[in-house]
């Protein structure tokens, strides 16, 4: 179908104020169009998804790394005070107890 010299006009200011990626949009939303706020909207979502997740992302590397450190120090804690395994412990020789009535 072909419009007249005006409407064809007409036509060509809207295809310019929708741009090409609304044109896009309307052929896959069916015929509808999506305007700009919507699709900045959907856009604004998915940016705070994708920094949901990089942030929960970050907290659990830095709790993970606290965690292995916190087993580093508790390992050299526990070789530090646990004594050398070849020095004998001292025990009471049961002759060698005085007895005091």
């Amino acid at each position: 179908m072909r419009l007249s010299g005006k409407a064809q006009a007409a036509a060509d200011i809207e295809k310019e104020k929708t741009g090409f990626g609304s044109e896009i949009q309307t052929k896959q939303s069916g015929g509808r169009a999506v305007s700009h706020s919507q699709n900045s909207m959907g856009y604004m979502v998915v940016l705070c998804i994708i920094l949901y997740i990089v942030g929960v992302s970050i907290y659990l590397f830095v709790k993970f790394v606290r965690k292995k450190l916190d087993e580093a120090r508790d390992r050299r804690f526990q070789r530090e005070h646990q004594g050398s395994p070849m020095t004998e412990i001292k025990t009471e020789d049961p002759s060698e107890k005085q007895i005091h009535s």
